[in-house]
């Protein structure tokens, strides 16, 4: 597996929901990224589906309030998920949720493929500061 320390892509793991502090945890770090200021990826697992409604409603909060800056730096999320009916519905809704939420969602079935995955679009935003000038 690669070494994220210093890298553009932030591995963000959820929390299981019987932690109650989660999404204040997770909205910290997305913060920090946000004001660090340099492109990154997100790479995640799904959610547990346990959110209460006060989660949903932090975290929809929240977006409505950062959605602006983390666009700004945060080039996509790439989250695993090991269960291809799983995969399917998280494919769904991230077409469904694109037009509301408009940082790209991608889905893997791995840690390790996600990690890949985010390491290639952050190579093919940074492909032009790799070419030579022509003349």
């Amino acid at each position: 597996m690669r070494n994220l320390d210093r890298a553009p892509v932030a591995l963000l793991l959820l929390p299981h929901a019987k932690n109650k502090d989660r999404m204040r945890q997770h909205h910290a770090e997305l913060e920090r990224l946000i004001a660090a200021g340099k492109a990154f990826v997100v790479v995640t697992n799904a959610s547990d589906g346990e959110e209460s409604p006060e989660e949903k409603k932090a975290q929809a909060l929240w977006f409505k309030k950062n959605l602006g800056p983390l666009m700004a730096v945060c080039r996509a999320f790439v989250v695993f998920e090991p269960s291809p009916d799983k995969r399917s519905i998280l494919k769904q809704k991230a077409m469904k949720g694109a037009e509301a939420f408009p940082i790209s969602i991608e889905i893997e079935p791995t840690l390790e493929d996600a990690i890949e995955r985010a390491f290639l679009i952050m190579s093919v935003e940074h492909a032009d500061d790799l070419r030579i000038p022509s003349e």
